[in-house]
This record gives C-alpha cells, structure tokens and sequence, in this order.
C-alpha cells in the first residue's frame, strides 16, 4: 500500500469531576492528569497535535501544541491545569491544515461565558456553513470545520447550552464526536448515525489519597 498509515482521525476525551464536597482529598489536577493518560491510550488515533482545556468553575485554561502527547505535557502543566472538568484532543488532519491554530480544543469567550471544544470527524457540508457564518459576521482564525461547530453553538448560546447544542446538530452534517466544555458543565454528542465512537464511563475513587467520582467521554 502507498499509504500504509493509521487514519482513525483525531481522539477526543471529556472529564467531568464530582467537586460538591470540597473534600481535603479532592485533587484539583486530577481531571487533567486523567485526561492526559487518556490522550497517551488515544494517541494511535493522531499524533500531529495535542491539547486539554480545563475548567475550576470561572474560567477555561488551555494548553495545546503541536506534536506527540509526553512531548507537549509535564508536570508544571498539571499545576497550573486545576479544575474539576477537562476535554481534551490528539488531532488527525482531516479539515484544515497542519498549524498550532487548527490544534484543539478550541475555547471561544463571549459576554455569556466561555465554550471548550474537542471534535472527532468531518463535516461534508463546512463551506456554505463557513461562508454562511461569515456572512452575519463571523470571524475564523483557523481553517478546521471544527471552528464552525464551535460558532454556530455561540451564536445560540443565549438559549442555553443544550438547546445551542441542539440547534447545531441540525444544521451540521456529516461524521463527528464532540465534547463540549462551558465553566460548569461537560457534554457529548455524536452524529445520529454513530459513525464516530464515543462512550461514557463511571470514575470512581476511593483510596488514601483521593475520594472523587464522576463521568468520562472518550473516543
């Protein structure tokens, strides 16, 4: 074969942290540290870039860069990652090309607050949605479809998250899995044939070190 390479286009993962309790054990990095090990066990799905975003309930702070996981993080990265929700990304180009401003997740700030994505798939349909996008006014730095998705669930914002969500499935078309992070909440989405995988899984710990369940999304 002329092209003997992995093509399983990019891997996503979202981590979402149970922090009611304030517990002295709770490990604020915890949900960056995981999300890291989760991007090394997907890395065979991209290895042209990586990133995880983090929420602490105010603000997202993220760290991307090109190249291979163990090579972008270390542990000053967990020390400044904290925060109970995280999504995260190793990236296959499909849409766009090769730059640190295609890496994801991408993060879009607004006066309503503040949007974390990390995208599996390509929509077939990316052009007249682009061009619709700028059209009212929008503007790119990236030319991944992924940044579309990300615009079209601001525009609708106002409505709430899961009916911005909503909206923008109707309008997209095409294979994807999405991990969608604001300040206080995490959620998944897949195309409605599941083309892309995405499963959910239960986090639980309970040994001398930490007390923390919750939910994780990965590829």
């Amino acid at each position: 074969m002329d092209d003997d390479k992995l093509h399983d286009e990019c891997g996503v993962v979202g981590i979402f942290l149970n922090d009611d309790d304030k517990k002295e054990q709770f490990d604020d990095a915890l949900a960056s540290k995981l999300s890291y090990f989760a991007l090394t066990s997907l890395q065979h799905r991209g290895q042209e870039s990586a990133g995880i975003a983090v929420s602490d309930g105010t603000q997202i702070l993220v760290h991307k860069s090109m190249g291979l996981v163990g090579d972008i993080f270390n542990q000053n990265h967990f020390e400044t990652l904290r925060g109970n929700i995280a999504v995260g990304h190793v990236r296959y180009a499909t849409a766009g090309g090769r730059s640190i401003e295609n890496a994801q997740p991408m993060v879009n700030s607004f006066k309503l607050g503040s949007i974390a994505l990390a995208h599996n798939g390509q929509l077939v349909n990316y052009e007249p949605l682009r061009e619709m996008l700028e059209e009212s006014g929008s503007t790119f730095s990236s030319t991944s479809d992924t940044e579309v998705i990300l615009k079209l669930i601001a525009r609708s914002y106002k409505k709430g998250l899961e009916a911005a969500l909503i909206n923008t499935i109707q309008l997209i078309k095409g294979s994807y899995a999405l991990c969608i992070m604001t300040e206080d909440c995490l959620i998944g989405a897949r195309d409605p044939n599941g083309i892309r995988p995405l499963c959910l899984g239960k986090i639980y710990s309970d040994n001398a070190n930490t007390k923390q369940n919750g939910w994780i999304l990965a590829s």
